[in-house]
């Protein structure tokens, strides 16, 4: 009797211990946790010393040259058939905000890549379409092409400054791999924008019917189609994309306008695209350069 009822004291003692632990660790790991995210996406970034920052006109030579440029950014992955369409009229809405982007990198390397305008001066896009360790780190230069809404005129400017987040620079997290280009002049009121999903999702969300559209050598190419699942930093789809398309956005409409809901950045095999899932955080990060309480809701596109 005195065995057992020590044994039961001893295994009530372990069990009391047990729960101290798991109330104590418990919330250093959350907090860790939360730790973690808010040092990760802090932003970390450059300007850039380029020679003309304004608009101007592409020739036909240099379009040319463009359609010819092949060496485009991966990830990627076609799944089964190509179903994507190549759209012809890149000016007209939802198209005209999505850029071309060549660029220069340290080492001498160049490649392609696509952003999305989504502020005055403000171009979302892919960490790895504006800092590549293996290239030399920051670009030296990204040239953006684009359009102006309801002109089918092609124009360009090169980027003033470029930013990613200390978790994507520092420690290649690819759950941070979302960046920033900035412009010296309001490409967002020629391009019009697209919204940012500005709060976390809810279940509804996983249900849209979303689209991928991005460039691949000066040709744009979109698809829609469903969400297979998101988690908390990434959304998976089986939508085709193809390299240049990393940077490119993840949309739908909702509540009449175009909005963006995550941004390409990656393959998972020949089975799943990747994109970040553009939530509270990210939307609190663009904010910081775009300033959307201060746009104008005529330039977003609807």
């Amino acid at each position: 009797m005195r065995k057992t009822s020590f044994t039961k004291v001893v295994l009530m003692l372990s069990l009391f211990c047990l729960l101290i632990w798991v109330c104590l660790i418990t919330p250093i790991q959350v907090m860790a946790e939360q730790n973690i995210q808010e040092t990760y996406g802090q932003p970390v970034g450059v300007d850039l010393d380029c020679e003309n920052t304004e608009p101007e006109i592409v020739s036909e030579d240099e379009t040319s040259g463009l359609n010819s440029v092949l060496n485009a950014i991966s990830p990627y992955s076609i799944i089964g058939s190509d179903n994507r369409t190549t759209i012809n009229s890149r000016h007209a809405t939802p198209y005209s905000a999505i850029c071309y982007l060549v660029i220069s990198w340290p080492n001498g390397a160049s490649g392609t890549a696509t952003g999305f305008v989504v502020g005055y001066k403000t171009i979302a896009t892919a960490g790895h379409c504006v800092y590549d360790k293996a290239c030399g780190g920051w670009a030296s230069s990204i040239k953006i092409y684009y359009y102006a809404n309801g002109n089918s005129t092609q124009k360009s400017m090169y980027a003033s400054s470029l930013a990613s987040t200390q978790g994507y620079v520092y420690s290649d997290d690819s759950n941070y791999d979302y960046g920033v280009i900035t412009t010296s002049s309001e490409i967002g009121k020629s391009t019009k924008m697209y919204k940012m999903l500005e709060r976390d999702w809810i279940s509804s969300d996983l249900t849209s019917t979303i689209t991928i559209a991005g460039y691949r050598a000066n040709v744009l190419y979109s698809m829609y189609g469903s969400i297979a699942s998101a988690g908390t930093y990434k959304i998976y789809t089986q939508i085709d994309t193809e390299p240049g398309q990393s940077g490119c956005p993840y949309y739908r409409k909702r509540n009449g306008y175009y909005e963006a809901i995550g941004i390409h950045n990656g393959s998972s095999g020949s089975s799943q695209n990747v994109g970040i899932k553009i939530r509270k955080s990210i939307y609190d990060y663009y904010n910081n350069y775009a300033s959307f309480s201060s746009v104008n809701s005529s330039y977003y596109m609807k």
